[in-house]
């Protein structure tokens, strides 16, 4: 949360802060949600690991998370329970632990 809000926001001369990206970015960054179709997603060959917070922030993406894993030929769903839809910001060490522990599980590092 500290590296978003230290590196993601820009301090302007009155004092306020604005993003650091434009409004046209953050504005795509929720605009895809809704768009989602999870039929196309059955034909992804690749391990993938869908993580979700369980804190419910009223995230739309979140209602599709298991259905998501599931529909994947090889996907996997976790689930973290003490986070929230900004999960990787709130515990980068067990978010990227898990990470490197699937990786590694599935052969992403070519072992």
């Amino acid at each position: 949360m500290a590296a978003y809000v230290d590196h993601g926001f820009a301090e302007l001369a009155d004092g306020t802060v604005t993003l650091k990206c434009t409004p046209e970015q953050e504005a795509l960054t929720f605009e895809g949600a809704g768009a989602f179709r999870i039929e196309h997603v059955t034909e992804l060959e690749v391990p993938v690991l869908v993580a979700k917070g369980a804190v419910d922030q009223g995230d739309p993406p979140g209602r599709w998370a298991a259905p998501l894993a599931e529909a994947l030929p090889r996907g996997t769903f976790v689930e973290y329970e003490h986070l929230g839809h900004f999960g990787p910001l709130q515990d980068p060490i067990t978010v990227s632990r898990d990470i490197v522990a699937f990786a590694t599980r599935v052969g992403a590092f070519g072992g």
